[in-house]
């Protein structure tokens, strides 16, 4: 790396650490092909089912699959803009082929482009920096937390984008029947209530939004005090060795609900990581 790569690199992390995470406006007629609309107005955001009443209580994870999404409260957001399907790594290598951004090619790549024949597959391997500039480069954002769970459950307050009930063959998910990324749009019987595929599956999706615990949440962690970065929406990878199906289904089912929150550092890039862009639906006043 030169000088001047190492410069840009620090210049960018530090201007992303510092405010990237707020809402970055465009103009509607500026929405590219391919996004959603999701209305404004309220939706449900979190559940009060809590880990010590939930059917996983006794598999003894060492991991919150519900407490830090107490408690269930209302959110009212504006109109906005989320892509339908996630980034491809096509789409990803158009940034790339332009940016000037040192490292910024995915984890999973080799020789700065994607595995032969997997344009249309999400782009993985990827860190909340590279996600944040590919969403910028295309003239959107990253979603906050609370766009990307209003996308995925509606404002009916459902757990799953498809219904109440988990269905494993709806998203690609967890080892299950295909055990490996597949292309955007595998899985249409599992659109969320506007219309947008692959919400849960496939690949986690990086948010704006730092780890922090809900308005009147009673649940305390040393997270909350650390820089991590909410990702959503599970992914086909594998969570861990269960002592039978049925545990490894109640799990997986659990972590594959539309209010489920997870988190990693900024700077990981993991290889089923990857991104879903979103923009807002009006202009800054």
């Amino acid at each position: 790396m030169t000088l001047r790569d190492a410069c840009l690199l620090a210049l960018a992390t530090l201007t992303l650490s510092g405010c990237a995470h707020l809402p970055v406006t465009h103009k509607a007629a500026g929405v590219s092909p391919g996004m959603v609309l999701i209305p404004a107005g309220p939706f449900t955001m979190g559940t009060d089912q809590t880990d010590a009443t939930s059917d996983v209580a006794d598999y003894g994870l060492p991991f919150t699959l519900f407490d830090d999404a107490n408690p269930a409260h209302a959110v009212d957001l504006p109109a906005f803009y989320i892509d339908r399907y996630e980034m491809t790594n096509a789409e990803y290598l158009q940034f790339l082929d332009v940016t000037e951004i040192p490292q910024s090619a995915p984890a999973t790549w080799e020789d700065n482009h994607y595995p032969e024949g997997m344009g249309d597959y999400p782009v993985t391997g990827l860190n909340w920096y590279q996600a944040t500039f590919a969403c910028m480069h295309f003239g959107k954002r990253l979603p906050t937390e609370a766009e990307w769970e209003k996308a995925a459950r509606g404002a009916d307050g459902r757990t799953y984008p498809w219904g109440n009930g988990f269905e494993e063959a709806k998203a690609n998910i967890s080892r299950g029947e295909h055990g490996r990324l597949m292309p955007v749009g595998s899985f249409p019987q599992g659109a969320s209530p506007y219309g947008v595929e692959d919400m849960i599956g496939n690949a986690w999706e990086w948010t704006s939004s730092y780890y922090r615990a809900y308005p009147g949440s009673a649940y305390a962690s040393d997270k909350f005090t650390q820089l991590l970065k909410v990702i959503r929406g599970n992914s086909y990878g594998d969570h861990g060795h269960f002592p039978d199906p049925e545990a490894r289904r109640a799990v997986v089912g659990q972590m594959s609900r539309a209010n489920y929150r997870f988190y990693f550092p900024p700077t990981a890039a993991t290889r089923d990581s990857g991104v879903r862009c979103a923009m807002a639906a009006e202009p800054a006043p």
